[in-house]
């Protein structure tokens, strides 16, 4: 996504006297240096990977608190981001510490970020070495170790966790995925497609007509954005809710197809389960709405190459110009009643 020449020229743009750089700043200093991607659609993308690496390199994020966060759009960037606290970390020497054998690979570490949390895990390691420690919620283990019951939460996005040098099994611990409204279809309809809506009412609407219908295994309520953060609870239950594939339908926007943009990168990275946009649905809502006068967006209006990627290619051209003059379709277009008139019963 970018050089290491131009992380390093990014990083010599910055504010060399200030401790505190807020995401203005962040920005401006994006936009020298990275003129040719500011209105590519990528931007903020690319910003945030510009921030993963400077963390690694020892710049400190804000706390995980919502308020310190700009989440009007993904991925979320920090309102502010820390200067190094070179003193302290020239000060710790992983080399010089004795770690548990879970963390022998920090050792051949000539510097440290975070390392006072590595130093409570190191400690939590040692104090219940040849203990028989159940498995508990990652918060909880993370209030037990740090006080701070959010603390692991961050840590396991670090890249010892990424790169599986460690992980939270050695911690004995899981996550507990918030559970997302599933409707199940009728046993007929064992095997078939999971279909995520991404607002409420049409979950509802689309959910009732299913359970006569049986087009879906199951019918599962996304909650907007919500559905980012917690797919992975979906996959888990693939063999409970016994669908063989998932499919995905929201508002025609830009954000609405960014979302299962997000989810079907995320999914794909740990599972083979087939993940695509329903065409039945997007086709039957643009039919539905041909000729009508459609509503301003209120969101983007930049279509990436890849936003409508599996789509066939007559229906794309159909949403790509509803989403480029800037309007929107709700899937609330969508009730039983047409659903009724346009699907056979299966």
């Amino acid at each position: 996504m970018f050089k290491t020449a131009q992380f390093n020229d990014f990083l010599k743009t910055l504010p060399k006297k200030r401790v505190t750089i807020d995401l203005q700043t962040l920005w401006l200093t994006f936009g020298r240096c990275f003129p040719a991607e500011v209105g590519s659609g990528q931007s903020r993308e690319i910003l945030s990977s510009l921030i993963e690496v400077m963390v690694e390199n020892g710049y400190r994020l804000p706390s995980s608190n919502k308020k310190n966060y700009d989440r009007s759009a993904f991925p979320q960037l920090p309102f502010w981001i820390k200067q190094p606290e070179q003193e302290k970390q020239l000060k710790f020497n992983p080399k010089n510490h004795l770690w548990a054998p879970e963390l022998a690979f920090l050792a051949s570490r000539t510097r440290l970020v975070n390392h006072e949390l590595w130093l409570r895990v190191n400690f939590w390691l040692k104090d219940n070495r040849n203990r028989d420690i159940p498995f508990i919620p990652l918060r909880e283990r993370s209030y037990q170790i740090f006080r701070d019951e959010k603390a692991l939460d961050a840590l396991r996005k670090t890249s010892p966790f990424l790169k599986k040098e460690i992980t939270l099994e050695e911690l004995r611990c899981f996550v507990v995925y918030e559970p997302l409204p599933t409707e199940l279809g009728p046993p007929s309809a064992v095997g078939k497609s999971a279909l995520i809506v991404e607002n409420q009412t049409t979950h509802w609407s689309i959910a009732h007509w299913n359970r006569s219908s049986g087009r879906y295994a199951c019918v599962v309520y996304g909650g907007g954005n919500k559905i980012s953060a917690a797919w992975e609870w979906l996959v888990l239950k693939q063999q409970e809710f016994k669908y063989s594939e998932i499919k995905y339908f929201g508002d025609i926007d830009v954000t609405g197809f960014e979302i299962p943009q997000r989810v079907k990168k995320q999914i794909t990275e740990i599972s083979e389960i087939p993940f695509s946009l329903d065409v039945d649905l997007y086709s039957l809502l643009i039919q539905e709405e041909q000729g009508k006068i459609h509503l301003p967006s209120q969101g983007k209006t930049d279509v990436s190459s890849d936003l409508l990627e599996g789509l066939p290619s007559q229906l794309a051209g159909q949403l790509r110009k509803v989403l480029l003059v800037g309007n929107r379709i709700p899937q609330e277009a969508i009730t039983q009643q047409i659903l009724s008139q346009q699907f056979n019963r299966l």
